[in-house]
């Protein structure tokens, strides 16, 4: 009888322990975070990439017919790779601010804890993911590509090996590119930093704040100097093939919208405590400027690639400075406008912005973005596809025009609806599990108070 009643004890305790660790979870998912304007943009950067994919998967599916022909109809959905940007402009704005005021207040940083803290963060779920793409082969390909290469996944290196080139091999979670080069940049940051504690200490008259700027600044420019390189060297067999999409996954070629990221970090630091101030003419002018940019990017992408390979686009093919200059330095640029509409945002000089991209309406929608994006293709499984064979594919034969174009745009919410359940189970058991045991196993000892010897007060 004892015993009885010690596991019924044990379960009900048990079951209220499981209890509060869900309803502490979906709390999690509503709570903002010291920039609610980054929420909003992570929350657009996600359904932004996931809509690519379902119209690009859509647009092949239906033989591509009129859509991709008249690619102003579509350009938005079509242009959502730039989402990766957007990704890695956030990643660097938040890690940089960081990174600056730990280095202001300790003069270092922990580098294990560092890293230990960012793979708690993106290995763990990252790994699970990787099992249910594995299990439904979602992208196809993906069963064999991970049952040979997914240590190279794990290691962060899944853009260089296996070779992306003509797609020799089944790749694991082809869309995870994305993961590793982030990762790479994350691991490249602290000594970049540290670079700038060193400058600041030998040249007095330069602020450490001032130091890491140009140092990200040079960063940016690496990367267009690297991306024109290539440009001058393949330009002409990019424009014969209109293969306007290389160089795509390569880390040196895609670190420009980060090192933006990382100077907007640093910069709002200064400018909310007063250091660092801009003339209004010129922050107006500057915020023009990337407003036009970020339109043309809506427009024609980051690269023509999908745009060039479109009827409208091969006359803008033909205009070689002109599509060449924008793989050169379209991504790079894309990024600044990005970073920089972020500062103002963050320092309180564009409101409506802040007021629309810090609405609650994104906080759950930016802490589920990861594991929707890990997990988009296998969501595919629930709703896109079935409704795309048993009820859309028949439907189509004989439809007009608009009729594909209304279903075009359907496309993006039914695939969020299907990976909707499986990226909320990925963070509530995976992804914040992750993070609470990395805070426990990485939280500072307590501090043990010395004892004091007692003395007898009598005489």
């Amino acid at each position: 009888m004892k015993s009885l009643q010690l596991a019924l004890s044990s379960a009900k305790e048990g079951t209220a322990s499981f209890g509060s660790f869900i309803r502490e979870g979906f709390a999690s998912l509503f709570r903002q975070g010291s920039y609610p304007a980054c929420d909003g943009l992570r929350a657009l950067a996600m359904i932004w990439v996931t809509s690519f994919h379902a119209v690009e998967h859509y647009a092949s599916k239906t033989g591509w017919g009129q859509l991709p022909d008249t690619w102003w109809a579509i350009s938005v959905p079509m242009n959502g790779d730039v989402g990766v940007d957007i990704f890695l402009v956030l990643s660097g704005f938040l890690l940089g601010g960081a990174l600056c005021e730990e280095y202001k207040r300790k003069g270092s940083i922990d580098l294990p804890k560092f890293y230990a803290k960012r793979w708690f963060r993106i290995a763990p779920p990252y790994a699970m993911a990787m099992l249910a793409s594995w299990l439904s082969d979602m992208p196809r390909g993906t069963q064999d590509g991970c049952s040979k290469f997914w240590w190279t996944n794990m290691l962060f290196i899944n853009n260089y090996w296996p070779t992306w080139c003509c797609f020799k091999y089944n790749l694991c979670m082809v869309h995870t590119w994305t993961i590793a080069v982030e990762f790479q940049l994350y691991f490249a940051t602290p000594p970049l930093f540290a670079l700038a504690w060193f400058l600041s200490k030998r040249l007095p008259k330069m602020s450490f704040s001032a130091i890491a700027f140009m140092l990200g600044a040079l960063v940016w420019l690496a990367c267009c100097a690297r991306r024109i390189a290539y440009v001058l060297e393949h330009g002409k067999d990019m424009v014969d093939g209109k293969n306007m999409g290389e160089p795509y996954v390569g880390t040196l070629y895609r670190m420009a919208p980060y090192a933006a990221g990382l100077c907007g970090g640093i910069a709002v630091q200064e400018v909310t405590k007063g250091h660092w101030t801009m003339p209004r003419w010129l922050a107006y002018a500057m915020a023009c400027l990337s407003v036009v940019i970020l339109l043309l990017c809506c427009l024609i992408g980051g690269e023509p690639g999908y745009f060039g390979r479109s009827s409208s686009g091969a006359s803008y093919i033909e205009l070689r400075q002109v599509s060449l200059t924008q793989v050169a330095v379209g991504r790079p640029f894309i990024g600044l406008a990005q970073a920089y509409l972020l500062v103002l945002v963050s320092t309180d000089n564009a409101p409506r912005l802040h007021s629309f991209l810090g609405a609650r309406v994104w906080t759950p929608v930016a802490a589920l973005s990861y594991s929707m994006y890990l997990l988009q293709y296998v969501g595919w499984l629930f709703v896109f596809i079935p409704a795309y064979n048993n009820y859309i594919k028949e439907w189509l034969v004989g439809s007009s025009y608009l009729q594909r174009l209304v279903v075009a745009y359907q496309m993006p919410l039914l695939a969020m609806l299907g990976t909707f359940p499986l990226a909320l189970l990925n963070f509530l058991f995976v992804e914040r599990s992750s993070m609470i045991v990395s805070k426990r196993l990485l939280a500072a000892p307590p501090k043990v108070a010395p004892e004091v010897p007692v003395t007898d007060s009598k005489v």
